[in-house]
């Protein structure tokens, strides 16, 4: 069985393909403005993927049933499936009451829908004893540190308001159970820090430091970090400037690093010129947005035109603590990611949002519990806003 659909995309007349698949219904996804600052109302976007024909009307509603007024974009097409996207704004007033809103779609394929409302994180439980003289701080280096100095520093911080208390605390380091001979400690003013330094391979254990006085104990744990073995998957997108107030000197490259772990990643953003070294530099980095497919961590490069026209780039990405060589993609002028990558032909304020995920099947099973859906979202004021970040960097 043949059916012939067409593809209607503004500005471009109309492309006629011939499939033989049957119809595909959508997925949907929840999209979210990642910071909406002082603004009164929030963008709230519903994203259709993996969808055929590109046949599909989005309906949103409130939680009484009433209609909402609503921007549908024309769909991308990629591998002969679709992906279509519709906002809506709500006052943040609503927004911060948890209110629901409900995006209905309809397609031959059948139809679907999902509900948006705000998610409150819950708050981390605290590590320290509330009674003691003496408040710890446990940190680890950074990736990038991680990366450059080929190991893992912890430092234990306690702190308190005598200083001769503080001072008579003793600290020690355990690794996997194991007590660690750390001598060098240092105090002044109140404040006493240990530093212990471990190799990559031993930074995935589980580290605990221990502050003891008397019969007054306080620790805090770091768990490993969870590592699944497998491959984060990594792609660069091309964020458009059309119908935004941008530079229109200067091209911003997305790079999404999607993974079904949580785990902290070095990005490093490289200008290739030539057969020279690759000049590395940090972009602008987003914390990590957990959804029911698995972990997304985005990072932001922005570069000017006369850079893209003549030079290659390339996302260079490195899990912490693994002992194997930065993912790196490559993108420049010369590729054409116009129809490849989805950022590239949705509007500015989707610029953050996440591509479709190819292992929809592997991914589902592991997060069918998951609270809610949420995806990273700049919306075209976040995105002027980055600008201005990068141009005061």
């Amino acid at each position: 069985m043949h059916h012939c659909a067409y593809f209607d995309y503004w500005g471009r007349g109309t492309t006629v393909t011939v499939s033989n698949e049957n119809d595909a219904s959508p997925t949907l996804f929840p999209l979210v403005q990642c910071n909406p600052g002082s603004a009164e109302t929030i963008t709230v976007g519903c994203l259709a993927n993996d969808f055929s024909p590109n046949s599909v009307t989005f309906q949103w509603t409130d939680a009484s049933g009433t209609n909402l007024p609503a921007v549908q974009y024309p769909p991308t097409v990629k591998n002969n499936k679709y992906t279509g996207v519709s906002v809506i704004s709500v006052t943040k007033s609503d927004w911060d009451l948890r209110k629901s809103f409900k995006c209905a779609v309809t397609h031959p394929g059948g139809q679907t829908s999902l509900s948006i409302k705000k998610v409150i994180q819950p708050k981390a439980p605290s590590c320290t004893e509330t009674k003691a003289p003496i408040t710890m701080k446990l940190n680890k280096s950074s990736p990038k540190e991680m990366f450059n100095n080929n190991q893992a520093r912890f430092d234990c911080v306690i702190s308190g308001e005598d200083e001769t208390t503080v001072d008579q605390f003793q600290i020690t380091w355990q690794v996997n159970g194991a007590i660690q001979n750390i001598s060098e400690q240092g105090s002044l003013g109140g404040i006493k820090t240990s530093t212990m330094s471990l190799s990559l391979h031993e930074s995935l254990s589980n580290v605990r430091c221990s502050a003891s006085k008397d019969n007054v104990t306080v620790f805090q744990d770091l768990p490993p970090p969870k590592i699944d073995g497998k491959e984060p998957k990594v792609t660069v997108h091309i964020l458009p400037v059309e119908g935004i107030d941008a530079n229109p000197s200067e091209v911003t490259l997305v790079c999404l690093v999607v993974s079904s772990v949580e785990q902290d990643y070095y990005i490093a953003w490289a200008e290739h010129i030539g057969q020279n070294t690759p000049i590395y530099q940090d972009g602008i980095d987003f914390p990590p947005q957990n959804t029911d497919k698995g972990y997304f961590v985005t990072s932001i490069y922005t570069t000017n035109k006369t850079k893209w026209q003549n030079q290659m780039f390339s996302c260079n990405v490195w899990p912490a603590g693994v002992k194997k060589p930065m993912i790196t993609r490559n993108v420049s002028n010369s590729i054409n990611n116009s129809i490849e990558y989805l950022l590239s032909k949705l509007s500015p304020a989707l610029s953050c949002t996440d591509e479709a995920i190819d292992e929809e099947d592997e991914y589902s099973s592991l997060w069918s519990t998951t609270l809610s859906f949420i995806f990273l979202f700049i919306s075209s004021l976040l995105y002027n806003m980055i600008f201005t970040m990068v141009t005061m960097k």
